[in-house]
């Protein structure tokens, strides 16, 4: 999706609705009842583009490291193995989602729960927010951990379905529509780089689904609202293991306290 403010001042978004897009933008209003009543305001026009001109920025994407996970764009190799000095490759073609691997809340992320998962026993892994599936794939390719990704953008969903077939885990990884209330159980490590708002208002759920003692990482803030985050899940039982600060955004690894906490 691209955002542009023109020079009347009013804020245009763009996005791609595929081959039909008013009836998919139709679809997506009746599905995405949150938005229902404000995008029922909003004005849409269709436009045509080159889909070769708009894929362009493929060519542009280098390897990105992060922690000892080199993440290769799945076009410019079909070999998903190890690199020569033991870094874990990771194929990724993000699609129409989010998730190339070069975004700080990514990186901060992902080198927390690598670390993390050296040094602690995980068998389950919840990803909120899965994006283009990056997350799970890095931390389930060379463990023996499974784990459930979920997203609202169908985009994603796809994206994580194809780049988990990609790297040869899809039988370890559960993709499927929906956010944290679509989920049952609790998992020893849950993750949520998603938008503040979100991390505040679904603060309770996603707690619930911390295994007790299990840890949890938070992204998808900068300073502004660290403060906030922090306190919230302190309040339900949560304290802060570490921290990461990756260009100016925030990642928090917490920890959950051996108490109950209802799904409400």
């Amino acid at each position: 999706m691209e955002e542009s403010a023109e020079s009347d001042g009013i804020v245009r978004l763009s996005t791609d609705f595929g081959e039909d897009p008013l009836g998919a933008y139709e679809t997506a209003l009746n599905e995405e009842t949150a938005i229902l009543d404000t995008a029922r305001r909003w004005t849409a026009h269709v436009r045509r583009v080159d889909v070769a001109v708009a894929d362009t920025w493929r060519q542009f994407v280098d390897d990105v490291e992060i922690a000892d996970v080199l993440v290769r764009p799945a076009w410019h190799s079909t070999d998903d193995g190890d690199d020569s000095d033991g870094r874990l490759r990771v194929l990724i073609d993000p699609g129409g989602a989010f998730g190339m691997g070069d975004h700080p809340t990514t990186r901060g992320t992902l080198e927390l729960a690598r670390k993390h998962m050296a040094t602690s026993a995980v068998s389950e892994i919840l990803d909120l927010g899965c994006g283009s599936g990056i997350l799970s794939i890095a931390l389930v390719k060379d463990s023996t951990a499974r784990a459930v990704a979920v997203d609202i953008a169908r985009p994603a969903i796809e994206a994580s379905l194809e780049n988990s077939t990609l790297n040869h885990v899809a039988d370890r990884i559960a993709v499927s529509l929906g956010d944290v209330r679509s989920v049952d159980g609790a998992f020893d490590l849950v993750l949520a780089n998603i938008l503040a708002p979100v991390l505040l208002s679904d603060a309770h759920e996603i707690v619930a689904r911390i295994a007790s003692g299990g840890t949890l990482i938070l992204s998808g803030f900068t300073e502004t609202r660290r403060s906030d985050i922090i306190a919230a899940y302190e309040d339900l039982g949560c304290f802060l293991q570490k921290e990461l600060l990756v260009d100016g955004w925030w990642s928090l690894q917490m920890q959950r306290r051996n108490e109950r906490l209802e799904v409400q």
